[in-house]
């Protein structure tokens, strides 16, 4: 990772909406393993949960592509296309 790089981990809850489902406000962890426990809480109450991991530079807003540390329930089909 460059200077200035780093790690974000963001775990996204969804909630059922009509016949899909809608993004709630996604919050952020301190590290993998508070993201991963925070996912596996949240998706006892969601109807589906992801965690990602976002590399990249938070003052030039330059990041690389998510990659998905898990899932719970249902999720939209974009997150499971994205990387393990």
């Amino acid at each position: 990772m460059a200077k200035g790089s780093r790690d974000t981990f963001i775990v996204q809850g969804f909630r059922p909406k009509g016949r899909g489902l809608e993004a709630e406000q996604p919050r952020e962890a301190r590290d993998e393993p508070h993201a991963l426990s925070l996912g596996e809480r949240l998706a006892k109450s969601k109807a589906g949960v992801v965690v990602l991991r976002r590399s990249g530079d938070t003052e030039l807003g330059d990041f690389e592509e998510p990659v998905v540390l898990a899932t719970y329930g249902q999720v939209p089909l974009i997150f499971r296309d994205l990387p393990f």
